[in-house]
């Protein structure tokens, strides 16, 4: 038996078995791709590049996945969003834009947001590098790595909260849950280095960039516990490597909820619906005592934060229905 190694295909899978529709696995070497159908139509489901959700139209996906753009409408439908500018990280395709966003402008693209700064892709996912840069310098060299894979960066103030994943489907909150930043926990007797080397060797066959370990965020870590990175870590001792909470990139979930407060609730499925989007994965900042930021839309929104809480249905519920919603809006698979 294959093993679907796509959480989405699986859960997509045993909803449909439970409707009553013919299920046609097609990637008969990962199970990233599927087909469901009844006598009436089909559609395909699959993970990896491909949006999973068949509710979301194309071209709301699209919005979600440029950052700035996606920025731009939200804060245009009157949400809050942290402020912050696109950079081009090469030369290509100079002749079809505007100037004033390449990397020689980097030091007046920050001016006005202060130190330090988040910096990501335009169009990345799964915490791909996402780092806090302290200076101009150290920003510079992650922006010049980043070309080597993105032809464009976001530049973004720091914001200060709690961080909140909220799933959205068609205008209700289905859950949410707070975002726990990954962390390098000691064991006793190994080297800081030997325990990023190994965190980063996994980073690394799941597609993200790795920790660096001489970044300004990491060296006031060891600062703060005053440490270097060939001292052993104590057991149960953490040193927090950066500014990522996604799943893929070794964050966790916590305080996992179907129902949200409204505070972050309401900005979510405002975002969802300024984008449109069906199904949407909203992220969002929280400061203390302040209304939420929205940091990022998510057009194609995973599932693993829930079964890494033991709580699976959730996602299988989702998916009968979205499905109920594909082959029969009055319900009837």
């Amino acid at each position: 038996m294959i093993k679907i190694l796509s959480e989405n295909v699986e859960y997509a899978r045993q909803a449909s078995l439970a409707l009553g529709l013919h299920f046609d696995l097609i990637d008969q070497h990962s199970g990233y791709l599927c087909e469901i159908s009844n006598a009436q139509r089909h559609v395909h489901i699959a993970g990896g590049s491909i949006n999973s959700w068949p509710v979301n139209s194309a071209s709301a996906q699209g919005l979600a996945t440029d950052k700035p753009f996606c920025a731009q409408v939200l804060e245009r439908h009157g949400l809050r969003v942290p402020r912050g500018s696109a950079v081009f990280l090469s030369e290509r395709f100079a002749a079809l834009r505007a100037p004033g966003r390449e990397l020689a402008d980097v030091s007046a693209l920050v001016e006005p947001l202060g130190w330090p700064v988040i910096t990501k892709p335009a169009t990345g996912s799964r915490g791909a590098f996402v780092r806090s840069c302290a200076d101009l310098s150290e920003l510079l060299t992650h922006l010049k790595a980043m070309g080597n894979r993105y032809d464009i960066g976001l530049i973004q103030e720091m914001v200060i909260g709690i961080e909140w994943r909220v799933v959205v489907f068609d205008g209700h909150a289905r859950w949410a849950y707070r975002k726990k930043k990954s962390s390098i926990i000691g064991d006793g007797s190994t080297t800081i280095r030997s325990l990023v080397d190994s965190l980063n060797t996994k980073l690394i066959s799941h597609g993200i960039d790795p920790i660096e370990a001489d970044s300004s965020w990491f060296h006031k870590e060891l600062l703060r516990l005053g440490l270097k990175l060939d001292n052993v870590l104590a057991e149960g001792l953490s040193i927090d490597p950066g500014p990522r909470g996604n799943i893929a990139a070794g964050g966790l979930p916590e305080g996992l909820t179907e129902t949200p407060p409204e505070s972050i609730a309401m900005p979510a499925i405002q975002a969802a619906e300024a984008v449109g989007l069906s199904i949407a994965g909203i992220d969002l900042i929280v400061p203390q005592g302040e209304v939420p930021f929205v940091l990022e839309v998510n057009g194609n929104p995973a599932v693993s934060a829930v079964e890494k809480v033991g709580r699976s249905d959730l996602a299988i519920q989702l998916w009968h229905d979205v499905l109920i919603k594909i082959f029969d809006e009055k319900g009837q698979a």
